[in-house]
């Protein structure tokens, strides 16, 4: 009996697979190439929020500024941030302390975190409490606060008030002598336990 063998395409046969198996493997690696790849941002481009497109848009900001008034804020809070909560801070601002447009500019880059904060519950109280603590006017307090636009976003029951009461029992100030120096807002500027107490 024969016995049987496996089927030889020969020589010429072998070539032709070959050439087949090569053409499929050009036509897969030029397909590969010719596709582009997922676009996707590079790892240090962050998406702008609300923050500096207001910046951008309203105040007249570079990118760089914009890119920096951002990024003193917490991730999520920039995240967060809506466009009509800014216009809504900014809009007290300038109605309150009656700033101008350069002036709002100089606040906002100076003190960002103030966008995130609530005028009924935040602002607007720490406002009234620098107008009446320290007996200021308007053209005090505006001028007070431009000197440092983050002490309106200052919490009054944790860092104001108890600053006030440390330097006038430290010091023995009166009243009178107690708002002359708060009306320097370097001064509530500082920290108790890293400038003003004694080492």
């Amino acid at each position: 009996s024969k016995s049987s063998k496996s089927w030889d395409p020969g020589p010429d046969g072998r070539d032709g697979v070959k050439m087949a198996r090569l053409a499929c493997v050009l036509h897969l690696s030029l397909t590969v190439a010719l596709v582009p790849p997922v676009a996707r941002p590079p790892s240090h481009v962050v998406c702008s929020g609300a923050a500096y497109d207001y910046c951008i848009q309203s105040l007249g900001c570079t990118a760089k500024e914009a890119a920096k008034a951002e990024g003193k804020l917490l991730p999520r809070t920039a995240e967060s941030l809506t466009r009509a909560q800014i216009d809504c801070v900014c809009n007290w601002l300038q109605s309150e302390l009656e700033l101008s447009d350069v002036e709002l500019r100089t606040f906002v880059l100076r003190a960002p975190s103030l966008l995130s904060c609530y005028v009924e519950t935040n602002l607007a109280p720490t406002l009234e409490w620098f107008r009446s603590t320290l007996d200021l006017g308007d053209a005090e307090l505006k001028k007070f606060l431009i000197r440092r636009p983050p002490l309106l976003g200052c919490s009054i029951e944790a860092n104001l008030a108890p600053k006030l009461e440390w330097l006038q029992t430290t010091l023995d100030l009166r009243d009178l002598e107690l708002k002359k120096l708060g009306r320097n807002p370097v001064v509530l500027g500082l920290s108790i336990e890293d400038n003003m107490a004694p080492k």
